[in-house]
């Protein structure tokens, strides 16, 4: 199964892209266009810069063997379904945190609680397949806020 990385604040990005544009298209009539004319090219690129980002490009695969993180077509992140040292999972927050045996292989299931600038496509079913596929001495309850 493929799940992919997708924005999160993707209408924030397109009324950001869109107010630049309008910005760059007011300062073409307007006597005082150099101000509107930066916040129009500043609005423009951000709101570009976000929808056109090389991290809507990853996705996570799973199958009954492994588990992996794949950028395009080249995989980031390969993990056999034993190499899972750890999962950290909060079921009421659909936050999952997956650590590894190598070195920089961990994989973050963002949530409530545990925020990334990406959503991940049918988060749940990604989150069921962990859960169903590492040993449950290995699942933990994601931890508590520290007070």
């Amino acid at each position: 199964m493929r799940y992919r990385f997708r924005p999160r604040f993707r209408n924030l990005a397109i009324a950001t892209l869109c107010v630049g544009l309008f910005y760059l298209l007011s300062a073409m009539f307007s006597k005082t266009s150099f101000p509107l004319l930066l916040i129009g090219i500043l609005g423009t690129v951000l709101g570009a810069i976000y929808l056109l980002a090389p991290t809507w490009k990853y996705s996570i695969e799973t199958s009954d063997k492994k588990i992996s993180v794949v950028k395009s077509e080249s995989v980031v992140v390969d993990l056999n379904w034993e190499e899972i040292t750890k999962v950290e999972y909060s079921k009421i927050n659909e936050t999952a945190v997956v650590y590894a045996s190598k070195t920089n292989s961990d994989i973050v299931i963002p949530g409530k609680g545990l925020a990334a600038p990406y959503v991940i496509e049918n988060k749940q079913a990604l989150l069921s397949a962990i859960l169903e596929h590492v040993d449950q001495n290995k699942v933990m309850d994601f931890p508590k806020e520290q007070t």
